[in-house]
């Protein structure tokens, strides 16, 4: 662990921060490859730090996987996709579909809406999120706060980050900004207590493909 320090955290958000600065930059330009590219430099951005964490130590046990990483992963991330279907009032709302008015799906849906929404981007962003930016936090903040103090504090600082990330990409209102934020806290708190990334990668899987395949269900009711 000695490696995941100050100079870890300092990469890290240097890196997060070209990355949204030159993915912002593109997404703005009117060209239908825009969006994808936009990600594909952000992925590229956090992959960074990630990789110059893990070629630096690796924390023991957190790329451990157990079978009740899956079990908590996917309990959590439908129970906050319906946290926030009923934050949203979704009780009252038709379903969301990925349908064009014509009826078709869009030719792109599956290679970049569907792929960087239910496997990229959870992957890379909880291992950066969760993974380095939080452990290395703990690390730096817990001898001097002591665990609980550290704890709270790197579990609130990154989901903030995490929440900052996504403001760029898509209209967030004050309910949107704190699902996000939730998910991002439920995230860390189980990185924490189980020591293990698994946790976190799962919930956001779920979390993004449930909204995903409720899409899917909309096109088909519709």
């Amino acid at each position: 662990m000695r490696g995941w320090n100050g100079s870890l955290v300092a990469t890290a958000i240097v890196c997060g921060g070209v990355g949204v600065a030159t993915s912002t930059v593109v997404a703005r330009i009117p060209t239908p490859w825009a969006p994808l590219v936009s990600n594909v430099l952000l992925w590229i951005a956090l992959a960074g730090a990630v990789v110059f964490g893990f070629s630096r130590s690796r924390p023991a046990g957190l790329l451990r996987f157990r079978s009740t990483d899956a079990l908590w992963g996917i309990a959590a991330g439908l129970t906050l996709r319906l946290l926030q279907g009923a934050t949203s009032g979704a009780g009252a709302s038709a379903f969301p579909t990925v349908a064009t008015p014509d009826g078709t799906v869009p030719i792109d849906w599956w290679s970049t809406v569907a792929l960087r929404g239910a496997l990229v981007s959870p992957l890379i962003e909880e291992f950066f999120f969760r993974a380095v930016l939080l452990v290395s936090l703990f690390q730096l903040l817990r001898r001097a706060a002591g665990a609980v103090a550290a704890s709270a504090a790197s579990v609130l600082a990154t989901s903030g980050a995490f929440l900052l990330i996504h403001v760029p990409f898509e209209p967030l209102g004050a309910v949107a900004a704190f699902q996000v934020f939730v998910v991002g806290v439920t995230c860390g708190l189980l990185v924490l207590l189980t020591g293990r990334i698994w946790s976190a990668v799962i919930i956001h899987l779920a979390y993004n493909t449930s909204f995903l395949a409720l899409a899917l269900v909309g096109m088909i009711l519709s």
